[in-house]
């Protein structure tokens, strides 16, 4: 059942945006850009008007046809035509010869300026052909979008046949690790990835309870399906919403009146890769299949088509966990083989581990399923309507691991079913007024499921490593998962409405867009309990050093559910000063309300004067504008200019933290010493009831909170750019160069209200760094009491949601598109860009939020590199000429390595994030000691020369240039990474209009002319200690460190060269 309150909150804005087309100019531009726009004027041979000339457009492929009427001007314009085509333009007026216009093709967002000459003569001209590609189509989006098109999609190799693996080639997309854009990793412009709106025709398609993605498996839609997309960065276009970095916009395809279809399959296995990876792992039992087929047509000629597709994919691969097998693993894991021979010999004989293999190499399988179905209806020459639905399955064994240094039965799987329905029905009344509106739902299940439902358990071990030195303690899991079981499921309802009317001077659209959401989730996070062992020998004995679980009080599995709504409404102008200089201009008025609150703490109210049950509403105004001005001849030269103001959705997972974490769902039990129950893994393994919970008699934990701020907002985003086009040679080759600013503000943190306002003391040999426990009560070991620092004793962590974050970012890009004969061409960009913000928190447990690295108090902000920024980037991709059937293409993509942080592992300011807290995560920055330093210990000071002087050390050169100070956030740098994919095409003789292709692809191809290229070279982990504590001296007041003597050393990531075959026959 809806709330009362979205009523009237949808109520409110629906009356707000009643009036804002009565209070601005008008616009005429396409709505999401899922539509082609073609306007232009029609003159006499000597300049003058032609008034009352009809001009109709045909898709020749669908039968599709709209007509228009010059007005006094002798203007028409034709605002929401179908992409595809070709298009047939035709114009006729008495006592003219009649003029047609045959060949264009329509893409996404284009703008096709087409102006007719009609001579006086009653003779029928012979049929002109346009190439499409040769007008000046995307005045609007030069240098703020890049449209991946049909062309690019059958071109270009693409990894796991996943349109989104192409978004790489805009040039201010990041991979943020080594996965594709649309992906939970995925950002543009090096800005939050919940800042990314993904919409597939028109409507929404992210995963909205964590904020972003696109699915769950490696695609939801099939690549068959799609005609293209665009990626959008600087776009002021008013329907576009919720994206403070940028949006993904996919169209998808459409039957024609000609029945076409096509079979394919697509093989990678270990015959066609290396015998290992770049981390000397073997690729055994490896296979990769991807097979299926699409077809379309009419259903009734000119009136209703179809078009229909399945994929599938089925992989088989290795993983490896806790697989120490030589001494390059040794090294790199930092744990012994006798370490890793005794830990399975104690579990074996006394906490049940099953028998067989739970450690090395194994297999899993990851297996998907898309369905795709779309029919298109022109119920009459002034109205269309389409009904799309698209469905995905998805299971991938094994693929959850809580740490790498963990057993098998640790790990968990990953299952999605998702489902979305849209419906759309596009009108025309009259020439002038045209109204686009779409429904669609939504419905996503994603599930996580553990191997084995039992508490987990942590045994830290330190090693001796190969090369003599000692390694950083590392810590082996056994037991269950930390983020399994889980279940989440999204419904989803949207409403999208568009009005446009065109004069003859200006035109204005307005509109609105809404939908609400229902979101529930499970997640057993700390609910299923966690023991911790000191070493191995207290693992032998049973003897945990804590015991830490949140005890449901009101369900074994306590499953949160909320509402919350977005609503839109917009007006934009377009005023066309002369036929070579167009102004547009608009508002946007987006509200966000969570509707669904948590349970009301008063004992919070009264210590921290906040309530827990805050439901926060944000409404934000958005004024845009853009100039667009071709001077000289027709599109030869182009200067756009834009800015314009724009929100983003947060993760609405915030809120299921805040409901979860009340104080009144769970109960927060800690033991430690003579408290903590002897673990009993055998009878755990009977009964998960048997998990011990709320000792009788014992006290519970100090409550961890989290909640809103009163005052939260959602994030807002100044954007402006500057972007010129130079197109030569009658089109066949285009440059452009673009800067880009944009400064975001309101970005979400979360703030611990219960940690000391002021310090206990600060230490002198660290630049007074804060620390928050008193001095008399941290260990000579380095040990600390976290609820020292807390001033409400009765509370952990207090966290509370706020939006004073911040983010800039600037890039400036070049680019250039050459078209070669026979289906050829070559395109390619450089950009520099630079994304700075104090908090890359994005999503989604709050906790993370605090893990952001600080130099003294975590509360205070640390400014830095993003952890999404990138540095620089080169795209190269295009396709040979075709020669006998035969094609050659490729794209490489280079790009910076990603920033990283040197650390402290344990909690040294008190704030409870370190080494042995709830979390092992690091967020203390190091401090870079001066080896010269009178008094320091001596080797304590030899080991930071060689770290420091280690040619092998990434950071090297930072740490010598900034000795005696705290390091920076996110200063240093992993390498460089370049991929080189390329695809060889034979197409096979055409036997009665059917055809077949032959695809070689070959992905990393670097690594198939020598084993040591394309590898990506990364420090292990988001950040690297640099010090690890071993004491403190309670005279001095100064902690003791060692040296991390493999700081900053990468190492090789990723799979050398795969090559794929494929057959396609189509019909």
């Amino acid at each position: 059942m809806i709330p009362d309150r979205l009523r009237k909150v949808a109520a409110a804005l629906l009356l707000a945006s009643a009036p804002l087309p009565l209070a601005c100019f008008p616009a005429r531009l396409p709505a999401q850009a899922t539509e082609g726009f073609v306007s232009g004027q029609v003159r006499t041979a000597a300049g003058a008007p032609v008034v009352g000339a009809t001009v109709t457009a045909r898709n020749e492929a669908t039968g599709n046809t709209q007509s228009r009427t010059t007005d006094a001007r002798g203007r028409y314009v034709f605002p929401q035509l179908p992409i595809g085509g070709p298009y047939t333009i035709s114009i006729r007026q008495l006592g003219y010869r009649p003029v047609r216009r045959t060949g264009l093709m329509l893409n996404l967002g284009d703008r096709v300026p087409l102006d007719i000459t009609l001579d006086q003569s009653a003779q029928e001209l012979s049929a002109i052909d346009v190439r499409a590609d040769r007008e000046n189509k995307r005045t609007e989006r030069v240098g703020g979008s890049i449209v991946v098109g049909e062309k690019e999609i059958k071109q270009l190799p693409i990894q796991d046949r996943s349109f989104a693996d192409l978004a790489i080639i805009a040039p201010t997309t990041s991979r943020a690790g080594t996965g594709g854009i649309i992906t939970s990793s995925s950002s543009i412009a090096g800005g939050r990835v919940t800042s990314t709106d993904i919409r597939v025709d028109g409507v929404q398609a992210k995963n909205t309870l964590w904020g972003a993605g696109f699915g769950r498996g490696p695609y939801s839609i099939s690549v068959e399906a799609v005609r293209e997309f665009e990626v959008v960065t600087n776009v002021y276009d008013v329907t576009q919403g919720r994206q403070g970095a940028g949006a993904v916009n996919v169209a998808t395809r459409a039957g024609t009146n000609e029945t076409k279809g096509s079979l394919f399959a697509y093989n990678r296995n270990q015959a066609f890769t290396t015998n290992t990876n770049f981390l000397g792992q073997r690729n055994t039992n490896f296979e990769n299949w991807q097979f299926g087929g699409a077809m379309g047509g009419a259903i009734k000629k000119d009136k209703l088509h179809y078009f229909v597709a399945y994929d599938r994919q089925q992989v088989a691969e290795p993983f490896s966990t806790l697989q120490v097998d030589n001494a390059a693993d040794w090294a790199r894991l930092q744990v012994a083989p006798d370490s890793v021979a005794r830990f399975l010999n104690i579990l074996s004989a006394q906490y049940g581990l099953p028998t067989g293999r739970q450690v090395g190499l194994f297999d899993r399988s990851n297996t998907l399923n898309t369905i795709f179905g779309r029919l298109d209806w022109q119920l009459s020459d002034a109205h269309r309507a389409t009904l799309r639905t698209t469905y995905s399955n998805w299971f991938y064994s094994n693929s959850i691991p809580d740490r790498e240094l963990s057993v098998l039965e640790s790990r968990g799987n990953q299952k999605s079913n998702e489902l979305q329905v849209m419906g759309s029905v596009k009108s025309n009344f009259g020439t002038a007024l045209t109204n686009d509106f779409r429904l669609a739902y939504t419905n996503r299940l994603l599930e996580n499921e553990a191997n084995v439902r039992l508490p987990r358990a942590w045994v830290n071990v330190s090693s001796a490593l190969p090369s003599g030195g000692t390694g950083t303690n590392q810590i082996l899991q056994f037991g269950g998962q930390r983020t399994s079981p889980e279940l989440q499921t999204e419904e989803s309802y949207q409403l999208v409405n568009v009005l446009r009317w065109d004069g003859e001077k200006s035109a204005f659209t307005v509109g609105t867009d809404h939908s609400i959401n229902n979101l529930s989730m499970f997640v057993s996070i700390e609910t299923d309990g966690l023991f911790q062992f000191p070493n191995l020998a207290a693992l032998e004995a049973r003897r945990p050093s804590s015991f830490a679980r949140l005890v449901p009080l009101q369900n074994l599995e306590p499953r949160m559910r909320q509402w919350v709504y977005d609503g839109g409404a917009y007006v934009q102008g377009e005023y066309r000063v002369r036929p070579n200089l167009n102004l547009t201009g608009g508002l946007r008025a987006d509200l966000s309300a969570f509707l669904t609150g948590a349970n009301a703490n008063p004992t919070v109210e009264q210590a921290f004067g906040r309530r827990t049950d805050v439901t926060p509403a944000d409404f934000a105004i958005q004024p845009r504008a853009q100039l667009t001005w071709t001077p000289g001849e027709a599109g030869t030269n182009l200067f756009r200019i834009g800015s314009g103001y724009f929100t983003a959705q947060p993760h609405y997972m915030v809120q299921i933290n805040h409901m979860l974490n009340d104080g009144t769902q769970l109960a927060d039990v800690l033991l430690t010493g003579a408290a903590v129950p002897t673990p009993d893994f055998l009878s755990y393994r009977q009964s998960f009831a048997n998990v011990p919970g709320i000792p009788q008699g014992s006290a519970q934990r100090p409550a961890y909170i989290n909640m809103f701020a009163d005052n939260f907002k959602v994030p807002r985003t100044w954007k402006s750019d500057v972007a010129y086009q130079r197109r030569l040679f009658n089109g066949n080759l285009t440059l452009g160069a673009s800067a880009q600013y944009s400064h975001t503000s309101e970005l979400y943190r979360y703030f611990d209200l219960n940690l000391r306002a002021n310090p206990e003391f600060t230490l002198a040999n660290e630049a007074g760094r804060s620390v928050f426990v008193p001095a008399s009560s941290i260990t000579a070991t380095g040990g600390r009491n976290p609820v020292l620092a807390r001033p409400f004793s009765q509370f952990q962590r207090v966290l509370e949601l706020r939006s004073d974050a911040a983010q800039h970012q600037k890039a400036f890009v070049i680019d250039g598109a050459l078209r070669l004969p026979r289906n050829g061409s070559l395109s390619g960009s450089f950009t520099w860009n630079e994304t700075r913000d104090n908090s890359s928190f994005n999503c989604c447990i709050a906790i993370t939020s605090v893990f952001t690295p600080v130099p003294s108090d975590p509360r205070v902000p640390s400014w830095g590199a993003s952890n999404t920024d990138f540095r620089h980037k080169l795209v190269l991709y295009g396709a040979t000429p075709e020669i006998a059937g035969f094609q050659f293409s490729a794209r490489i993509i280079g790009q910076s390595g990603s920033p990283w942080s040197a650390t402290v592992a344990q909690d040294i300011n008190g704030d409870d994030v370190g080494a042995g807290s709830s979390f092992g995560n690091q967020n203390d920055l190091a401090f870079i000691f001066d080896p010269a330093t009178p008094g320091l210990r001596q080797g304590f000071a030899d080991s930071l020369r060689l770290v420091y002087n280690n040619p092998a050390n990434l950071g090297g050169a930072y740490l010598r240039d900034n000795i005696g100070r705290i390091a920076d956030r996110n200063t240093i740098r992993n390498p460089f990474v370049t991929q080189v994919d390329v695809r060889l095409t034979q197409k096979l003789p055409s036997i009665r209009g059917q055809n077949a292709l032959l695809t070689l692809d070959v992905f990393n191809a670097a690594a198939l002319i020598n084993h040591n290229w394309g590898a990506v070279r990364v420090v292990p982990g988001a950040n690297q200690t640099l010090l690890n504590v071993i004491g403190f001296d309670q005279a001095s007041r100064e902690y003791r460190y060692r040296v991390n003597p493999n700081f900053g050393r990468a190492v090789r990531a990723g799979n050398r060269y795969q090559m794929q075959l494929g057959m396609r026959y189509e019909f």
